[in-house]
């Protein structure tokens, strides 16, 4: 990727995925902020400005589908690629509703990046 004006968000739970996505997204040349729930986004979205999030599904309290669907009633147009470790929702009628990509965790950094690249409009 190697473009410092692409800002990714990362949104998961886990704070070691959430490192590890941290540091494969900085050493691909990205701008990046995590946040540990959807909540911690909403808070801090303002000041974010993301060019892609990487959302995990499963989060507490406010799922990565209740954030998604948040923002669209808010109007806002952020590009995602969604995370989950489980694949039936994974390849659920939801998921493929959605219009976004949903990887499976563990993910390929290549096949994440690639995700990211298209979603955004980099590709």
């Amino acid at each position: 990727m190697n473009t410092p004006d692409v800002h990714i968000v990362v949104v998961d739970d886990d704070p070691p995925v959430r490192r590890a996505l941290g540091r494969l997204l900085t050493a691909a040349g990205c701008r990046v902020s995590l946040c540990g729930s959807a909540e911690d986004f909403l808070v801090r979205s303002y000041d974010l400005a993301p060019t892609c999030l990487v959302l995990d599904v499963h989060l507490p309290r406010l799922s990565g589908l209740d954030l998604r669907a948040l923002l669209g009633r808010l109007d806002t147009r952020i590009p995602i690629v969604f995370l989950t470790a489980d694949q039936e929702v994974a390849r659920s009628a939801e998921m493929r509703q959605t219009g976004h990509p949903c990887l499976i965790k563990p993910v390929d950094d290549e096949v994440l990046l690639r995700a990211i690249s298209q979603a955004s409009g980099q590709a």
